[in-house]
């Protein structure tokens, strides 16, 4: 009488076990990319929204809706919902442009009054760290601060 085995020999485990490793080392690198441009685009989008919102602002104070607003309170006031996206409790720098090629200052948002008329909002994120570039820039045209 002729026995009937069953079951994977070793090789094909193997070959299972590689395949498995394989799928799982480029799956790594794909989400490691992946959470690093989603931290970007975040950083750019919060200067973008923050760029915005303060525009919007701007016009109310202009049109007499708002007075006796600083750049300072109204971060407190109505920008307080940001958060950095790397993580870190440093959202805003106010007055002071946020140094990006420093590694802790990733996702740090700086608003700074360039001029008696210029608001300029920037983000740095972790590409600055080499390229000493920010993420995003807008400039805002303000009469009323």
């Amino acid at each position: 009488m002729k026995k009937i085995e069953s079951g994977f020999s070793l090789i094909e485990l193997l070959v299972v076990v590689a395949i498995i490793g394989i799928l799982a080392a480029v799956g790594t690198v794909g989400y490691g990319n992946y959470i690093k441009s989603s931290k970007q685009k975040s950083v750019a989008a919060n200067v973008a929204n923050i760029a915005a919102a303060i525009a919007t602002f701007d016009a109310a104070v202009g049109a007499g809706v708002e007075t006796g607003v600083t750049l300072a309170n109204y971060r407190t006031n109505n920008l307080a919902n940001f958060k950095n996206p790397y993580g870190s409790s440093t959202v805003f720098s106010i007055g002071t442009a946020a140094d990006c090629t420093v590694a802790s200052n990733d996702g740090v948002i700086s608003i700074v009054k360039t001029s008696s008329t210029l608001i300029t909002v920037t983000g740095c994120y972790e590409s600055a760290t080499t390229t000493g570039l920010p993420s995003a820039t807008a400039t805002i045209s303000s009469s009323a601060w």
